[in-house]
């Protein structure tokens, strides 16, 4: 008894012993400074987990046209060993970082066992193709921006997350140094949940992680001037050389520390030292060239990329993308950045510029964006992109306007509801950038949700027989899903030369930016329309582009009606030789047709649209001295036994003539044509040529 007395009276003090704990972490907890620190770990939290859902967009397919270049040079370091990128449109920090990150996933594929989609026996498995201004692939045959492991794309965007994650912190403690806890946490949330900067650090390119080194030379900077000692100047200066190595146009931020550093001279601080002058600008030099050594070994290739680059921003007027530089580029980042950050966090982060520049501190943070925004205008390359640094920098002043808000004595009715109206604003825009973040991670390419479907369906929606354009490049891992019996052809092979095909699965709206391309597209536009009824639809907002990234296709899966005939636009307008079917004594060359006395040549079987057809042929003797006579005939495909629809009978010369004939037709109608040399004719026939053609029946002249 005396024993269970002394366990129930040890229990009952380690119980208020934990409880005494227990309140004493709650006590700590609402310490402002804790309350902070648990505040920025949630805050911190939610903006890694939104970028990192939204890193998964589009696997197994590519959506963005800058990501071949740095992760496929990444890759070729993994196959080769070759550290030399041989690339310098941009620094080669993210590609060594990127090559980093591949070794980890090649190890974690590389245990797969036999059989697993993407498993792994050798680097030399990894295949790919990148933008066609690219010409690094080694898969040369494969659709543009393609990859057979896309673990390793995921694995170099979660780098830019990291960096997204880390500009994360730094507004916090920029907004912290400018104005105080709050400001700081307003800046971190801002910026955590802004659906441009979400995106931006979901996707394997430059631009976050080039801001994030530039908000690091801003925070250095500053913790100098605020008596940091020398070392931050050094830490700034190193983190620009980072900078700079990442993104070539971060160069511009290092005015900052140089302003700094004048400023000191003059004032004299504790931290200032007159070798700074050498040490900063060595400490840039060194880590730019420890992270892109081969701008210095390889100077000619890095002369030629960079040169490049400054035509390309500065000398292509008229291109595709193009935008007048001056006011009408910088009235286009700017409509840009309202749009991005939301007209409420617009209005407090200029306010909160205006408020941060009363003090010092602000002038060394916030005015770098204005300069951004006025060098990106001067060039005529419309990337928003460029002029990412300013969203963290918007976030820090918009936390200064709201800690100033809640912070003031003068008319407290008025600015707590500036304050509400501020975190309002913060609120709905925070939630649109999460809910895209959402959106975008985990609703799959609209290949893979058709893939699902037919997956589902199988032989009951298709028939026996699955025909899939090759311009829609699906992956090997969702065909593999698929479950149908299935075959691949261009997209015009498969509407012009049917093999049996039940079904085929073809974009719903092919589109294209290069103007060069539009006849292509209005022929695949017809060549779509003219197949079966839809059998089923997976629609998408983004078009589909048969010369750029497949973004989010809208499909179709249609049905070939029984006796399909390919339409007349699948002539091309002229038929080949080798399209041709000869009978009797004939032969042919890549120039010419030879047709003897009772020999004749067929077209291939199309359907007519009512209009007026045109046909053009080009013959002429094959025997010189002797006549020949000649006949084409126009058949209908269902009825072949019937008298021809028309009949037009020549009598061609040695010279090569051309003859031009036309037929009108009141519906529509499946054709075939016959060139026919009649086996009374005195001599043979050369076909050089033969074109169809027709006009709507509005155009028809009388017959």
């Amino acid at each position: 008894m005396a024993e269970t007395t002394a366990s129930r009276t040890a229990r009952r003090a380690l119980f208020e012993a934990r409880l005494a704990r227990a309140r004493a972490a709650l006590r700590r907890l609402r310490r402002p400074r804790a309350a902070a620190a648990l505040a920025l770990a949630a805050i911190v939290a939610i903006a890694f987990v939104a970028r990192d859902v939204r890193s998964r967009q589009g696997l197994p397919y590519l959506h963005h046209w800058d990501e071949p270049f740095l992760v496929h040079r990444s890759l070729e370091i993994l196959r080769t060993g070759d550290f030399n990128p041989r690339f310098f449109n941009y620094g080669s920090l993210l590609i060594y970082a990127g090559a980093a990150a591949s070794v980890t996933t090649y190890l974690a594929l590389a245990q797969l066992p036999d059989g697993a989609p993407e498993a792994l026996r050798e680097p030399a498995e990894i295949r790919y193709r990148g933008a066609r201004e690219d010409s690094l692939a080694t898969t040369p045959g494969a659709q543009p921006y393609w990859i057979s492991h896309p673990s390793f794309y995921r694995a170099a965007r979660r780098v830019n997350v990291l960096f997204g994650a880390l500009s994360v912190l730094l507004a916090f403690s920029l907004g912290s140094m400018l104005g105080g806890r709050v400001a700081g946490l307003a800046a971190a949330f801002v910026l955590a949940t802004n659906e441009f900067h979400i995106e931006h650090s979901s996707w394997a390119t430059t631009d976050v992680p080039a801001a994030a080194f530039a908000l690091a030379v801003l925070w250095a900077t500053l913790r100098f001037r605020d008596g940091g000692g020398p070392g931050m100047l050094l830490l700034a200066a190193a983190a620009l050389g980072l900078a700079v190595s990442t993104k070539y146009n971060s160069a511009l931020v290092g005015l900052v520390p140089i302003a700094t550093l004048a400023v000191a001279t003059v004032h004299r601080p504790a931290g200032y030292r007159p070798w700074l002058w050498i040490a900063a600008p060595a400490a840039a030099g060194a880590a730019f060239l420890t992270t892109s050594p081969f701008a210095l070994l390889d100077l000619p290739t890095f002369l030629r990329d960079t040169g490049r680059m400054l035509h390309a921003y500065l000398g292509v007027e008229g291109s595709t993308l193009w935008v007048d530089p001056g006011w009408p580029h910088l009235r286009l980042d700017l409509a840009l950045l309202r749009s991005n950050l939301g007209a409420i966090v617009t209005a407090g982060a200029v306010v909160g510029t205006a408020l941060a520049l009363r003090r010092a501190s602000g002038w060394i943070v916030l005015p770098i964006g204005l300069l951004v925004l006025i060098a990106t205008s001067q060039t005529g390359a419309p990337f928003h992109r460029n002029v990412v640094v300013c969203y963290p920098l918007a976030a820090v002043a918009f936390g200064v306007a709201l800690a100033a808000a809640l912070r003031t004595t003068w008319r407290p009715v008025a600015s707590r509801a500036v304050a509400l109206v501020l975190v309002f604003g913060a609120l709905a825009a925070g939630t649109r950038g999460l809910l895209a973040a959402a959106h975008h991670g985990l609703t799959p390419d609209t290949r893979s949700q058709l893939v699902d479907r037919l997956a589902e369906l199988g032989d009951v929606a298709t028939g026996e027989h699955l025909g899939i354009a090759a311009e829609l490049n699906l992956h090997d891992l969702d065909l593999s899903r698929l479950g149908v019996r299935h075959q691949v052809r261009p997209l015009r092979e498969l509407l012009c030369a049917p093999r049996g095909e039940t079904a085929v699965v073809v974009p719903s709206r092919p589109w294209s930016n290069f103007r060069a391309a539009s006849s292509e597209q209005t022929m695949f536009e017809q060549l779509i329309a003219a197949t079966g009824p839809v059998l089923l639809a997976i629609e998408a907002d983004r078009g589909f582009s048969l010369d750029a990234p497949v973004v989010r296709p809208g499909l179709w899966v249609r049905r070939i009606p029984a006796g399909y005939v390919p339409p007349a636009l699948c002539a091309g307008g002229e038929i080949t030789l080798d399209q041709l079917s000869l009978a009797g004594e004939s032969g042919r060359n890549p120039k010419s047709v030879g047709l003897a006395p009772g020999a004749s040549a067929r077209t291939p079987t199309y359907r007519f649209e009512p209009g007026r057809l045109q046909v053009t042929v080009e013959v002429a003797t094959a025997q010189p001295g002797l006549g020949a006579a000649c006949e084409i005939e126009a058949r209908r495909a269902e009825s072949e036994s019937d008298p021809p629809l028309a009949r037009w009978r020549l009598a061609p010369s040695r010279v090569r003539g051309v003859e031009e004939l036309a037929l009108p037709l009141t519906a529509s109608t499946p054709l075939f044509f016959e060139v026919r040399v009649p086996a009374d004719s005195p001599g043979g026939l050369l076909l050089y040529g033969l074109w169809l053609g027709s006009e709507p029946l509005d155009t028809m002249a009388a017959p």
